[in-house]
């Protein structure tokens, strides 16, 4: 089965060229803000111009997923992208990086997704180009398509993280009641799924891991405890497993909220089915799942740092109740890096910087910018100082050596 990976920001694969202790990557352990939601609640930033990320992976196609905070107030922080020492690609050249409100911040922004590849190995770099203490880069995490189980041994999915994300318009998602589909740009894949109005409805998925989370969105929720949604693992067996997810606190919307989360689950396959609670409650949104076995290098699926945990309920068969994590419903979180204060961790990757098959054995890095330049004489170009390289990247960028940036798909 063809799947969509998903690769967070502190996978040891993934590599950072430098650490806190030079200023160009930190890792940090907690959601930026109150209503963004970062996926496991980690992300890496850069303010400094230059740095990079590389990571090498197995399918056909790559996005990048980050957070973008008030571009229409702080400015859009710029990044190239480069895959296989191929043309090198602009953020957002082309204008078509989805986004709902440059007055908001929002997690879970495609950057930049690949054109379509030979399935396969690959390499992509990320380079910094223009970010400062306003406009920082934000990393939260990849998605990859493409990607294979093999028909014995390990498949593309564990060799990376273990983890399949799937949209809520995936066909392997079900629905029971009078859902709305639409589309929203903060969505993931910009789809979701209205829940009915006014009456229950319910939505299930059926998957094989030891680890599942379900993801959705929430709007004017003005009370403080407002139960929303029973979940059931494993319905009618004996190792079903119940649980409620309520609001917590007052707010207009939230985005990316788990709804639940369960680790060391039997291998095998199991079911998760989410209930709306419609005849009680307002509407709310569907969005993903995410579902897998951690493999050796990767911990489980994580619930949000800072966040409420729901009540759990009970049922009529024999069960084992768990506990939810909720929303974060205090006061913004908002990191900096420059305070020493906050909750910053060093970066999780502490490889050094010689990424398999990237572009940096033909060529300089360029302050801002890969330094790339195709024919002969480049070996001599990483002899030539700062300026000359930061000089060189603009004269190639003038001459329209960058190329649009690609939809999400």
């Amino acid at each position: 089965m063809v799947k969509v990976a998903i690769i967070d920001d502190t996978h040891p694969s993934i590599v950072y060229d430098g650490t806190s202790d030079n200023g160009k990557w930190r890792a940090y352990n907690q959601v930026y803000d109150k209503w963004t939601n970062e996926y496991n609640s980690t992300y890496h930033i850069s303010k400094t111009n230059g740095s990079q990320i590389a990571f090498s992976f197995k399918g056909t196609r790559i996005t990048v997923h980050g957070t973008m905070e008030l571009p229409g107030v702080r400015g859009v922080p710029m990044t190239i992208y480069n895959i296989d020492e191929g043309p090198r690609t602009l953020f957002n050249s082309s204008g078509e990086v989805p986004y709902a409100n440059a007055s908001e911040t929002y997690s879970h922004v495609p950057f930049f997704t690949s054109p379509q590849l030979e399935y396969g190995d690959h390499t992509i770099l990320i380079t910094t180009y223009q970010v400062d203490s306003k406009r920082r880069f934000v990393f939260d995490y990849f998605t990859v398509e493409g990607v294979e189980d093999a028909d014995n041994g390990v498949g593309d999915v564990e060799n990376t993280e273990g983890f399949t994300i799937v949209d809520d318009a995936d066909a392997r998602v079900t629905y029971d009641g009078a859902w709305v589909d639409g589309s929203k740009a903060f969505d993931y894949a910009q789809t979701d799924h209205k829940s009915p109005t006014g009456v229950n409805g319910s939505t299930s998925f059926t998957f094989s891991g030891t680890s599942v989370a379900v993801y959705g969105r929430i709007n004017n929720m003005e009370t403080t405890s407002v139960p929303i949604a029973q979940l059931i693992l494993d319905e009618g067996t004996s190792q079903q497993q119940v649980a409620m997810y309520s609001t917590q606190g007052n707010f207009t919307w939230r985005n990316h909220l788990q709804l639940g989360v369960w680790n060391g689950l039997s291998p095998g396959e199991h079911t998760l089915k989410v209930i709306a609670l419609g005849d009680r409650n307002p509407s709310w949104w569907m969005d993903y799942f995410v579902y897998g076995t951690p493999n050796t290098n990767q911990t489980d699926l994580r619930g949000y740092v800072a966040g409420s945990v729901a009540s759990t309920s009970t049922s009529s068969t024999a069960i084992t109740t768990v506990t939810i994590s909720g929303i974060v419903t205090t006061s913004a979180v908002v990191v900096d890096p420059d305070d020493p204060s906050d909750t910053a961790s060093s970066p999780s990757s502490s490889s050094t910087w010689t990424p398999t098959g990237s572009p940096t054995s033909k060529g300089a890095i360029a302050g801002g910018v890969i330094g790339a330049l195709l024919g002969l004489g480049l070996l001599a170009f990483l002899v030539v100082c700062f300026l000359r390289r930061r000089r060189a990247m603009n004269q190639a960028m003038s001459r329209g050596q960058t190329i649009r940036a690609h939809r999400a798909t």
